[in-house]
């Protein structure tokens, strides 16, 4: 048991250090507490308790300071990857953006391609438009007609290009058209050939592609410069026919070419049936006599009533009469198969001829005849020379024509002629 000793400190004497006396087995030992020994044993107990609850805490969180430390590197390495994510990202993009605009300019080429072909194919048929422009008779001058120039060059075409002194269509060479342009020719070739930059390489498609629509435009342009001389090519053939009593041009096809919204091929093929309706009315219109049967020869008498020459009364006169010498050659007006050819009547020698729409013609008073019945002759054929046979006051030809059996002013179709 421990008993402090209580002793009364006298004024002026040092305080006594505390002891502590402890018995056991009937023996007591007294001990002095000197303070250092005191503050070791309260600083050991301190120290003791503190690393007991220090221990304790530790062994109730270590759970949560490991979770929470574990978060949080977690948390570091997610914030790294992200990092890397967004890098990696970036590194994608770009690489996209030139796989893009790469695929682009290959998609430009091609488009390129495909339309230098088109072009290929449609100046292939507008050659055959001309043609056949040319065979209906309308006269093709170099204004109308495209003029060829060299293809577009890929290669060539960054560097400045000599202007032209004038607009010249797009026409065909015999090489291939099948890939991309370099050189001459359209052609695919490797990406190498492209200029090293992506800026020259869309400089030189565009280049291209102006030219290629410039082509396409002088396409068009030609086609309608054809459309409308066809057109005035229709107005005048229908005029002429229309003049001599026959119908125009046909009601189920051809008419005059009127440029409108169509598809390239659609123009051209209107184009082609407007041209073949002007080789109809071409062969219509050469199949009438509206040539004259003395060229420059002078009219004396006309179509109509007159006193007859002889009676001296009003008589019925059924033709024209053209002044020429005996002998001069009298030529056939039109195409035809001789239907007579010998002598008739007042007419003395006489030809006449079938044509086309029940139209015939008569030459009258011939000195000599130099065809046969059953003959086919064509228009500006010599079939006889002018005499003053017959009831005649003097050389010349009496000249007239018919339509289905009916005399008509030859004069008709003459003037009708002069319009050609």
């Amino acid at each position: 048991m421990i008993h402090p000793t209580q002793q009364t400190r006298p004024f002026g004497r040092r305080k006594e250090l505390p002891r502590v006396s402890i018995t056991r087995g009937g023996k007591t030992a007294t001990y002095v507490l000197r303070p250092w020994v005191f503050g070791t044993v309260v600083g050991t107990f301190l120290m003791f308790g503190v690393g007991y609850v220090g221990a304790t805490a530790y062994l109730l969180y270590r759970d949560d300071l490991l979770g929470t430390a574990a978060a949080r590197q977690h948390e570091l390495e997610d914030e790294y990857e992200e990092r890397i994510a967004r890098l990696r990202s970036e590194i994608d993009r770009v690489t996209s953006k030139h796989l893009v605009e790469s695929q682009g300019v290959e998609e430009q080429i091609g488009f390129l391609i495909d339309r230098q072909e088109v072009m290929e194919h449609r100046q292939a048929v507008l050659d055959q438009i001309i043609g056949k422009a040319r065979r209906a008779g309308l006269g093709i001058t170099a204004g109308t007609a495209p003029k060829p120039v060299p293809k577009p060059n890929l290669a060539a075409s960054t560097a400045p290009e000599p202007r032209a002194a004038a607009p010249m269509a797009y026409v065909p060479s015999d090489q291939p058209a099948a890939d991309i342009i370099t050189g001459t020719v359209l052609r695919k070739a490797p990406a190498d050939a492209l200029p090293a930059s992506r800026e020259g390489a869309r400089r030189m498609l565009k280049d291209v592609q102006s030219k290629i629509d410039r082509s396409e435009s002088l396409q068009v342009a030609t086609i309608e410069a054809l459309g409308a001389a066809s057109e005035a090519e229709i107005e005048r053939l229908s005029g002429v026919l229309t003049k001599v009593g026959l119908p125009g041009t046909s009601t189920d096809m051809g008419g005059p070419f009127v440029p409108a919204k169509l598809h390239f091929v659609d123009r051209l093929q209107m184009l082609g049936r407007t041209l073949d309706e002007i080789t109809k009315l071409r062969s219509r219109v050469a199949s009438v006599p509206l040539s004259a049967p003395i060229p420059g020869a002078e009219v004396t008498s006309g179509f109509g009533y007159r006193d007859d020459p002889f009676l001296r009364r009003p008589a019925m006169h059924a033709g024209i009469d053209f002044r020429a010498g005996v002998g001069t050659e009298v030529h056939a007006t039109a195409p035809g198969k001789v239907i007579f050819a010998g002598w008739n009547g007042g007419y003395g020698r006489c030809i006449e001829i079938q044509h086309t729409n029940g139209i015939t013609t008569r030459y009258g008073h011939l000195s000599a005849i130099l065809v046969e019945k059953g003959d086919q002759v064509e228009t500006g054929s010599v079939i006889g020379r002018v005499g003053s046979t017959g009831r005649s006051t003097g050389p010349h030809l009496h000249y007239e024509t018919r339509r289905s059996g009916d005399a008509v002013d030859p004069r008709i179709y003459l003037a009708a002629g002069g319009a050609i």
